[in-house]
């Protein structure tokens, strides 16, 4: 969920050999927007690129690295015919991860990668998770 979902999808994608499918809800699929500097990720506060930097390292040195964004692992692994099967996942609410999942699926689908893509009513919230968890789930143990 939320950085997690990045995160699940960065490590899914970087070892194959240990996870048969990934699932992201929610993802923050956000390195396209710290890439351009868009204030609407980032903020505008002063330290605001410092916050992400310390998260992230050298931002422009994110596009395309394998090892810290996740989109760029997820095509490599798929070039290697290792992705796993995708669950992506976020609610038509969520007012800023909502338009960057759809991205994101349409890029890897676009790509030749197998993903599952849920989108239903609900924002960045628990209620959006206790409603969609029991798919992810469900959609895991297949």
């Amino acid at each position: 969920i939320s950085m997690g979902g990045f995160g699940a999808l960065l490590l899914g994608s970087r070892h194959p050999e240990l996870f048969g499918r990934i699932a992201s809800v929610s993802g923050a699929f956000i390195i396209d927007d710290l890439l351009i500097g868009n204030p609407e990720v980032i903020g505008s506060s002063p330290n605001a690129i410092a916050h992400f930097q310390n998260l992230f390292g050298d931002i422009p040195s994110l596009d395309g690295d394998i090892n810290r964004n996740p989109e760029a692992a997820a095509l490599y692994a798929l070039s290697e015919r290792t992705l796993p099967p995708l669950f992506l996942a976020c609610g038509k609410d969520d007012t800023l991860l909502y338009s960057r999942n759809q991205r994101l699926r349409n890029r890897l689908e676009n790509a030749g990668a197998n993903v599952t893509w849920s989108e239903t009513d609900g924002g960045h919230s628990w209620e959006y998770y206790k409603q969609i968890l029991p798919d992810v789930f469900q959609w895991l143990s297949k």
